[in-house]
């Protein structure tokens, strides 16, 4: 560098200076060379072109074959299809040759224009055709709308080391285009996937498409979903499709991640998983609709099988039939906010064998010979409405494993357990009512968990046989002995009852009426027609009744609320108020003062760590001198409602 020759750095940045200064001198030489460069690109623009295909050839089409248009075609460019049925060579087994266009027909937005625009691929089992080939690659820019494929028969192809028919219209391997508003009728496959096979790795979405009719002889009458393919489908139907062994509408199959958006699969059917049958893969359906599919065997309208991982948000299933769960059978993931009615099994009308936890759910009206609504399931039950189910055994839930929690379990049927039969595990803050049983058998049978903070009341004809685990803290009929327990009526804000229906002497014609069983109260109680709370002229001395270990949870924060209210409304926002000095929170055995037996209960619990001791007043899983101060602070206080002996 000469002496007199200086570095011109540009402002020093967080990365420090630039590695390589540009020297002062070399910038009009830069600049010399760039500006021309520049002005020659912004002059060169690609202008994507719009091809027309129409089979009448008096219209002056740029082509009479869809796949022509697509060969002379560019990436950016779009084809559009006029109505009218395209078939023969040309217009089947078409590739995009993994260009980025858009083949359209004329107005996707026009039902009329979608039913018109017409692919008959004219495939057979002797003479396979489908209407595409995605295999190189194509991606979102990949796009096809508004067609009505028809007729196609899957041709063979390399599915995991096997031959196999595969894909009667669109078959996809490694390929992500979009389609939209695509109608695929009849279409047929040997093996996977009567309309669509999507393969190693593809990630398509489909949004706005109908199946209808399609057919699968081995998995998938409309849908396979194959080898860690994840695909998105939206807003589609999926309508009288059959598989003649797994997945009436969808298989999955091995490692895939399906997404279902707001989908409906209505009078599917299959020997598996009557719409949808989940095979080692993770499938999850959010505000879907599933009405009035069939499996000869298990899952009326989902099928989970290996090891599947299956998840399911705000979906509603109604009519579907299966010997084993009328809606689902062996479900893995978290059933939430779902609505399950009239679906029909021989075990668990409406979900069967399921590990996951039901959470927010209505389970009502369905019908099986053991397990009316569930049955054999592991997984916690949770915020659910569990009502007028029907059975031989279990009319609500039978054979359940896992906590059920803040449900409320009214109006099944049974011959025996006509609310639960056979649980092994905790019953926590939930009301169980007016279920009804055959004579000498009961609500609750064989139920051998703790039950605690609920409401057992107006059970046909009694309320618990054969039952073991403590009971406390519960409203119940019959002075049942138990630490904490009422025998009181519990003042629900409208009782549901059963409607003899003009014939009072014969009970099996009866129909349920649905009541609000939110507790009333002078403080306010949540009034779900208005939204809004509402005061009562009464007040039930369920509220504040519960464990005094038990946290508030969501329970409206308010001074004069000290102990959760028990029922199925216990522990959440819509628990109804407490007045002032009704409840004490030393008070043990709810007789409304604090006195030497509360004392006493104390004193037997000092210094133990076992959760939910009711005495443990702080919540703090110990028994200690905070608690003491507690019972010292109530001594010889009573509530508003104590009446002395």
């Amino acid at each position: 560098m000469l002496k007199d020759e200086k570095e011109h750095y540009p402002p020093a940045t967080a990365g420090g200076r630039d590695k390589f200064p540009v020297r002062l001198n070399t910038v009009p030489l830069l600049l010399a060379l760039l500006v021309p460069l520049l002005l020659f690109l912004s002059a060169v623009t690609v202008k994507a072109t719009t091809y027309t295909v129409d089979d009448d050839p008096a219209n002056d089409p740029n082509f009479t074959r869809i796949q022509d248009a697509i060969n002379v075609s560019s990436d950016g460019d779009t084809i559009i299809v006029a109505p009218g049925t395209y078939s023969g060579s040309g217009n089947r087994d078409m590739s995009y040759n993994g260009k980025m266009i858009t083949i359209q027909c004329s107005d996707p937005n026009d039902p009329n224009t979608v039913a018109t625009t017409i692919i008959d691929t004219g495939g057979t089992e002797s003479f396979p055709h489908r209407a595409f080939n995605f295999e190189n690659s194509e991606d979102a820019n990949s796009v096809l709308i508004g067609f009505t494929i028809i007729n196609g028969y899957g041709p063979t192809e390399r599915i995991a080391g096997v031959n196999r028919s595969v894909g009667g219209a669109i078959f996809l391997n490694n390929a992500s285009p979009v389609i939209k508003k695509c109608v695929f009728f009849n279409n047929k496959c040997g093996y996977f996937g009567g309309a669509v096979c999507s393969y190693d790795s593809s990630k398509p979405t489909f949004t706005s498409c109908a199946f209808a009719e399609n057919r699968s002889f081995y998995h998938g009458g409309a849908w396979s979903e194959n080898i860690a393919s994840a695909s998105v489908l939206t807003d589609c139907q999926f309508i009288n499709n059959i598989s003649d062994k797994n997945g009436g509408a969808i298989v999955t199959y091995v490692n895939c991640a399906l997404k279902l958006n707001n989908c409906q699969f209505e009078g599917n059917s299959g020997n598996y998983g009557g719409a949808i049958y989940n095979y080692q893969s993770t499938t999850t359906l959010d505000y879907c609709y599933l009405k009035n599919n069939e499996s000869n065997y298990d899952g009326g309208a989902i099928r989970n099988s290996n090891y599947g991982f299956l998840e399911l948000y705000a979906c509603t299933f109604t009519g579907n039939h299966a010997p084993y769960g009328g809606a689902i059978a062996g479900s893995s993931g978290d059933i939430t906010n779902s609505t399950f009615t009239n679906n029909h099994a021989n075990y668990g009308g409406a979900i069967y064998d399921c590990d996951g936890k039901i959470f927010n759910c209505t389970i009502a009206e369905n019908h099986a010979q053991t397990g009316g609504g569930i049955d054999n399931c592991s997984g916690n039950i949770d915020y659910c409405i569990i009502s007028a189910n029907h059975a031989q055994t279990g009319g609500g839930i039978s054979q359940s494993s896992g906590k059920i929690t803040n449900c409320l379990i009214t109006a099944n049927h049974a011959d025996q357990g006509s609310a639960i039969y056979k649980c092994n595990n905790n019953i926590i803050n939930c009301t169980i009512a007016s279920n009804r049983a055959d004579p000498n058998q009961a609500a609750l049978e064989n139920c051998n968990g703790q039950k605690f903070n609920c409401i057992i009341i107006d059970n046909e004809p009694n309320q618990l046989l054969n039952c073991s685990g403590q009971i406390q803290y519960t409203c119940i009929a019959s002075n049942y002995p138990g630490l904490g327990n009422l025998d009181v009526d519990p003042q629900f804000a409208q009782p549901g009852y059963w409607d003899p229906n003009s014939t009072p002497d014969e009970p099996n014609d009866d129909f349920w009426i649905d009541g609000d069983y939110r507790l009333k109260s002078t403080a306010g109680r949540w009034d779900p027609n208005s939204s809004q709370w509402t005061n009562d002229q009464t007040t039930s001395l369920c509220i504040d009744a519960g464990n005094p270990a038990t946290p508030l949870a969501l329970e409206p924060n308010d001074t004069n609320n000290l102990r959760a209210n028990l029922g199925a409304y216990g522990c959440t926002s819509q628990a109804s108020k407490s007045p002032p000095n009704w409840s004490l929170l030393s008070d043990i055995n709810n007789d409304g003062i604090t006195d030497l037996t509360d004392l006493n209960l104390f004193l037997s619990w000092w210094l133990k760590t076992t959760n939910n001791l009711p005495a443990d007043f702080d919540h703090n899983n110990q028994i200690d001198l905070l608690d003491y101060r507690h019972l010292t602070n109530d001594w010889q206080n009573q509530t508003s409602w104590h009446s002395p002996p």
